[in-house]
């Protein structure tokens, strides 16, 4: 996307642009198609490009005031500081459209390591890394063999509750409990939500064989997106309402316009499908809308901390913090190891994420303060500013990405990605293995894109 185009494209929603009280899309060629996608993020984007490349018509709605949907760089600081989507996981499957797109695009990323980590327990001591290692895979291996040989028809059980039960949590040492909270920790933040509240079954049984190698992009995730719309014709502060199946024709009303086509992709995060937020005509069949619940959507936010100067020691990628009470994250994220700036990110899960966005800067950094100085007993660690996410509260996301629930199933998730007449869904939320990921929300809209090619 060169500058004028990029400039075109941004100003739509900050004039304030007035479009017509109806639009219709212009007359394309009779094998090409009218298709109005909703939602500019990864899922959007990468369906209105496929569908604008072999010869048909995209009008892309979005809701907020820009597009990207939950991947937002800030770079208030003057280094690039990512909201939302901040790593290109699982970056060596050639079939990762993220990946295939780095070149292209120019994003420049760095190899993040989870190996790379100190791991501190509640009385802010070190606490052995090969260790909790260790502990991890005997825990993973565990919660496999107990699903893999147990009849498919068995109860879901909560991941965390496998875990405990698999490692007898309760009756372990203070050091053995430490290890298996970090190890439970690290996997709250891979699927956004609190290890209690998964599938075990989803996520004990996941193919992990694959490298899970993770790309972290250093100068700017919303390139993606401005290279994926760069054709595009994107109406911005367009939150849709309505969605009506007429059977030849959708037609879709946002709260300040309305629009026809022959198909519409619908890309909003599941968390406001769940909250029934767009009314559809005729209604969506109870099982289709069941079936939304399958996905429940999860809450990752973040607490970027700049400091007057490093007061840790050495470069590790990661620490983590034996997590000892609810607004406690346990996760943090070493920026300086990058950016050569004493940035620290602190991961904060589910209700920790709703503890982050219901306090104060002041507490914020009171609490981490106090973490910290356990660890590193020193008076004079000083916060420059802090910057948190809000995605709970953003009302086009309600959360951050989905994850397995308890009882789901792929069918489920499959079914939940079904069209229903000219309505198509797309989203991480439709992906079973690609939930929660960008390159899974691409997939989705690449599948749904072709989908109605198909036709």
């Amino acid at each position: 996307m060169n500058r004028s185009e990029f400039i075109k494209l941004s100003s739509i929603g900050g004039c304030g642009l007035v479009l017509p009280s109806f639009s219709m899309l212009s007359k394309v060629t009779s094998k090409g198609k009218k298709v109005i996608v909703i939602g500019a993020g990864a899922a959007g984007a990468m369906a209105a490009q496929t569908l604008l490349k072999n010869g048909h018509e995209v009008v892309i709605l979005e809701a907020r005031n820009r597009i990207g949907g939950r991947i937002n760089t800030n770079n208030d600081w003057g280094v690039n500081l990512e909201l939302g989507a901040n790593w290109i996981s699982w970056a060596s499957d050639p079939n990762n459209l993220v990946a295939q797109l780095k070149d292209k695009v120019g994003l420049e990323t760095s190899l993040t390591s989870y190996s790379s980590v100190k791991i501190f327990n509640r009385n802010g001591e070190r606490i052995s890394k090969i260790g909790t290692g260790i502990t991890g895979l005997r825990a993973e291996n565990r919660v496999h063999r107990f699903f893999e040989n147990k009849d498919v028809s068995r109860e879901d059980l909560p991941w965390g509750n496998v875990v405990d039960s698999l490692m007898n949590y309760n009756n372990g040492s203070d050091a053995k409990k430490a290890r298996l909270d970090v190890v439970k920790l690290g996997n709250s933040v891979s699927a956004g939500s609190d290890s209690y509240r998964i599938s075990g079954y989803g996520y004990g049984t996941y193919d992990s064989e694959q490298k899970a190698d993770e790309q972290l992009v250093l100068n700017g995730y919303n390139q993606v997106i401005k290279y994926l719309l760069t054709d595009a014709d994107v109406r911005l502060n367009q939150e849709v309402v309505e969605i009506k199946d007429l059977g030849k024709e959708v037609n879709i009303t946002t709260k300040t316009n309305k629009y026809s086509a022959d198909y519409v992709i619908v890309t909003v995060p599941i968390s406001l499908l769940q909250q029934k937020k767009i009314k559809f005509i005729p209604e969506l069949p109870d099982s289709k809308q069941e079936s939304f619940s399958k996905m429940p959507m999860g809450l990752f936010n973040k607490a970027f901390m700049e400091f007057s100067d490093k007061f840790w020691h050495g470069d590790p990628h990661f620490f983590a913090f034996q997590k000892e009470m609810l607004k406690n994250s346990g996760i943090v994220f070493n920026y300086h190891a990058y950016s050569k700036k004493p940035i620290l990110v602190a991961f904060h899960i589910g209700e920790s994420g709703k503890w982050l966005e219901n306090n104060s800067n002041a507490e914020i950094k009171k609490h981490w303060q106090e973490t910290f100085a356990k660890s590193y007993p020193r008076k004079d660690i000083e916060f420059e500013r802090v910057l948190t996410s809000k995605w709970f509260q953003e009302p086009f996301s309600n959360g951050s990405y989905s994850s397995i629930g308890i009882g789901t199933s792929e069918a489920d998730v499959q079914y939940m990605a079904s069209p229903v007449g000219r309505i198509h869904f797309a989203g991480e939320a439709t992906s079973y293995h690609g939930h929660g990921y960008v390159h899974g929300a691409m997939d989705t809209g690449l599948r749904e894109a072709k989908r109605i090619m198909n036709y």
